[in-house]
This record gives structure tokens, C-alpha cells and sequence, in this order.
């Protein structure tokens, strides 16, 4: 790789992957955390999972069940909150905060997804975000700056599809040079769902106020 060439081969290669924070995969390749998850973005690159944290989460799991069994399994009274205990465990994914698993909520976040979307890839509920948000004023902090980033990819798109005229007209059967109507009335929704995305993620920012 010759020196002040980006090797986003990599860095593609180690975000796919998952195991390696962000932050430290910029400071490697001497650029920032922003710009990776930028480009990661408009190439469709797809996060993937850290396999410690899922691991981590399924033996609290198996070990509250475990606990829930010991304590309760002798008194015929307590069947009911024995029920109780095991759905909630099941329904429920233990909420341990860690570095890699902020990060990766934050990463989905600034890439345009919805909380739902990225507690189902992280495997934790939304109230547990709802939860973290109202606790940590960091963290808060830190997911609205991702919403703010989000809403800035979405303006940069916006300018990508409103300067893509590619498919604004084609050849017909005649061979005559035609209007695509539909292409064009597409792109139009294309940019206005942006722009309204866009407007409600950062409305100081983008809103028409």
C-alpha cells in the first residue's frame, strides 16, 4: 500500500468482521471513526456481530436460571413465580453495558437504522436503550450525535441522487432518446423521505424553522 493511501480493503475487511473497535481500527489506518463508518455506509458494509458479548449473555443467562431452579424448586408455593422468573429470563437479554457493544449500537445508529433494528443485531430490548439513555448522560450524548451524523449521510445522499441523471431518460424500441418519468418521480420520493428523515433527526440542522 503506498503511504497516504487509505487500504479500506482492510478496514473493510476488520468491520465486517467485528471483533476490532472502530476507533482502534481508524487510529491504524489514520483516519477517523466517522469517516469509516461513512464509507461503510455507502457501500453497504454490514456490521458484524462481536461473539463474546453473545456468549457473555448466554451464560448470565443459563446461571439466573440455574439460580431460579436451586432457590424455588422445593416449595410448591413459589410454582407460579418459578413461571414468572424463567419467561422473564428467556423474553429478557441481560443489559451489561460494554465498550464494543456501545459501539456498535452507536455504528448502527449513525448508519440509518432504526433502535428496533439495532437491538435485534445486538441482541438486547429497546427499553434497555430507553433505560441506558435516561441513566448515563454520556452515553445520551453519544446517541445523539449519532442521530446528527445519520441525518448528515442522509443530506449527502440527498445531493448523490439529486445528481445521479443515469436513469432520467433511456433509448426506446424507436431508438429515440425518452423522459423517465418513473425514475425520476422514484428519485423525487428517494429525496423527500431523506429530507424528512433528515429534518426530524436534526431539526436545528435540516429542519425548515
Amino acid at each position: 500500500m503506498k503511504p497516504g493511501i487509505t487500504d479500506w480493503r482492510t478496514i473493510e475487511a476488520a468491520y465486517r468482521a467485528g471483533s476490532t473497535p472502530l476507533r482502534q481500527m481508524a487510529a491504524k489506518h489514520a483516519v477517523s471513526h466517522v469517516a469509516i463508518i461513512k464509507h461503510a455506509r455507502r457501500r453497504g458494509w454490514t456490521r458484524g456481530k462481536v461473539p463474546r458479548i453473545g456468549a457473555c449473555n448466554t451464560r448470565q443467562s443459563e446461571g439466573r436460571l440455574t439460580g431460579n431452579r436451586a432457590a424455588n424448586s422445593s416449595t410448591p408455593g413459589n410454582l407460579a413465580g418459578n413461571s414468572h422468573a424463567t419467561r422473564s429470563t428467556r423474553r429478557g437479554v441481560p443489559s451489561r453495558k460494554t465498550p464494543e457493544l456501545i459501539e456498535r449500537i452507536l455504528a448502527g445508529i449513525a448508519d440509518g437504522k432504526s433502535t428496533r433494528a439495532v437491538c435485534n443485531e445486538v441482541g438486547i430490548g429497546q427499553r434497555t436503550i430507553w433505560d441506558w439513555l435516561a441513566a448515563d448522560r454520556e452515553f445520551s450524548q453519544q446517541y445523539a450525535r449519532a442521530k446528527i451524523f445519520c441525518a448528515d449521510c442522509l443530506a449527502d445522499e440527498i445531493i448523490e441522487i439529486a445528481d445521479d441523471s443515469s436513469q432520467d431518460t433511456y433509448i426506446d424500441s424507436k431508438g429515440q432518446r425518452v423522459i423517465n418519468h418513473k425514475a425520476i418521480a422514484q428519485a423525487k420520493l428517494r429525496i423527500d423521505a431523506r429530507k424528512w428523515l433528515a429534518a426530524k433527526l436534526a431539526p436545528k440542522k435540516y429542519g425548515k424553522g
